[in-house]
């Protein structure tokens, strides 16, 4: 059965790139969000295997929104994707439990292997 992948970007042609990538793979797009503040309130709908989420977005911030929905779903698994990322940040990130975390302009097998290692364990 695939995994469930909830897209949170502002940006439709990195939404279209991302599920592009993600064809025909062991993960499934069922749902993108252009903002932060709607892909929370549906979190629960969705119920995503994982989140991969834009750092920079206009309603939100990535810290801000992956709080918000760690706090209610401890359990989370969210990417976290970057223009790019400085030590601070990525240590924010993880501190809060962002999973991982990926540098634009990324490619199909880096980000497949991103996920796979999220699930290697489960």
């Amino acid at each position: 059965m695939p995994k469930k992948v909830m897209i949170v970007s502002d940006s439709n042609r990195e939404q279209n790139m991302l599920r592009m990538m993600l064809n025909d793979t062991s993960y499934l797009v069922e749902a993108c969000f252009s903002n932060a503040i709607e892909a929370i309130e549906q979190y629960d709908t969705v119920n995503p295997d994982v989140v991969v989420m834009d750092f920079m977005m206009s309603d939100m911030d990535g810290i801000t929104a992956a709080r918000s929905l760690l706090h209610n779903h401890s359990d989370a698994n969210i990417v976290m994707m970057f223009e790019s990322v400085s030590p601070c940040s990525s240590r924010e990130i993880f501190d809060i439990g962002v999973k991982h975390y990926i540098v634009k302009p990324f490619d199909r097998e880096r980000i497949l292997g991103i996920l796979d290692r999220i699930f290697k364990y489960k």
